[in-house]
């Protein structure tokens, strides 16, 4: 359990929606903003990074606003696959007295149906899955960092590139690993 403060004015929730178009080589994408508080005279910045490079590939202000879409494009972005696993950092900014910051690591693929065959970024994939619980022999439904890498290292070794999770959602630590 975590207790945390925000801000009087703060993002009360976020949605990150990429897209990759013109032959994958390029991206967009909208994000949907809802925020609490006093808006008035407040900005918000925008900024996507390459994660192992630093390098800006976006970063524009904008009004805040209570309830907000805002739509991008990137020029010859760094797609995501598994064999590439290129992220950015995407960070949202209220800009002002009393700062927040807001970061998640995303990336930019297609999932799509072609000729009745599962492709991302265009590129037929076969699947290799598995099926996944939280458990760990010792400590039961209580996972450490290490059991899920340790559990990531097996499955890469056997060339594993899709898990079934369970019933409930994983630790939110899995799903980063997993990138």
């Amino acid at each position: 359990v975590y207790l945390y403060v925000e801000p009087k004015t703060y993002l009360k929730d976020y949605f990150f929606q990429p897209n990759l178009v013109n032959n994958y080589q390029d991206g967009t994408f909208n994000l949907e903003i809802i925020a609490e508080g006093n808006f008035q005279g407040k900005e918000i910045k925008v900024s996507l990074k390459e994660k192992k490079t630093g390098k800006v590939a976006l970063e524009k202000t904008y009004n805040l606003e209570k309830k907000q879409s805002i739509y991008g494009e990137l020029k010859k972005l760094k797609r995501l696959s598994a064999e590439a696993p290129n992220l950015y950092e995407l960070t949202i900014s209220i800009l002002g007295k009393n700062p927040a910051y807001y970061t998640s690591l995303v990336g930019f693929r297609t999932v799509e149906v072609i000729n009745k065959q599962v492709c991302i970024n265009g590129k037929p994939i076969l699947f290799k899955g598995v099926n996944r619980h939280e458990h760990d022999m010792k400590t039961g439904h209580v996972i450490s960092e290490a059991s899920m890498l340790k559990d990531i290292e097996l499955m890469k070794k056997n060339n594993i590139n899709s898990v079934r999770t369970s019933h409930y959602p994983d630790d939110p630590r899995w799903y980063e690993l997993c990138n």
